[in-house]
């Protein structure tokens, strides 16, 4: 007898037409909401339909949108719990929304944390195809280990911590000189 657990393992088979629906999906809502492609529901019809296809050809992509999704999820239901919490406050919809238009922090720190989340993921999927196409075939460029270890090394030698130091530094300069004068 199958049990429910087995079933959910039936969805894996799946996994490649989920990812093209969520192509579409987010494809159509971008297409709908900033009508770069103008107002026509067909053309934005059909270009999403044609993306959503083309996510089904490489299987790249596919593991790209399995890799990101679950952490955009995740960021979507901490947002969620926050509002939730500013709500338990005493916080109305208008003060919240009213403070996140007025605040560019909080729009820049999304935008950081979703360019975050895709790199993680472009660097997951396509690091080692990298590593192996840029070392000649080795599964290894310099060190002895694989494409994490050399991400891993490289993001913490000291010459990229120096230079992240510094430029923390010049950033948090401008923004305190630059900001505007106390009365």
């Amino acid at each position: 007898m199958a049990t429910f657990l087995e079933t959910l393992s039936i969805l894996n088979f799946f996994s490649a037409l989920f990812a093209a629906l969520l192509v579409f999906a987010v494809v159509f809502a971008i297409l709908n909401k900033t009508h770069i492609l103008g107002d026509s529901k067909v053309i934005q019809w059909i270009v999403a339909i044609a993306l959503g296809l083309l996510t089904l050809v490489y299987p790249d992509i596919i593991s790209l949108v399995e890799f990101i999704s679950p952490w955009f999820v995740l960021l979507f239901i901490f947002l969620i719990l926050l509002l939730l919490a500013y709500r338990l406050f005493g916080y109305s919809e208008e003060n919240i929304l009213e403070y996140v238009k007025s605040d560019r922090t909080i729009n820049w720190v999304l935008v950081a944390v979703g360019v975050i989340i895709l790199l993680a993921g472009i660097f997951n999927v396509f690091g080692e195809s990298a590593l192996q196409a840029t070392a000649g075939g080795n599964a290894t460029a310099e060190g002895d280990g694989g494409f994490q270890e050399n991400v891993f090394s490289t993001l913490f030698s000291p010459q990229l911590l120096g230079v992240l130091l510094v430029f923390a530094i010049a950033v948090f300069a401008i923004a305190f000189l630059g900001g505007k004068p106390a009365p």
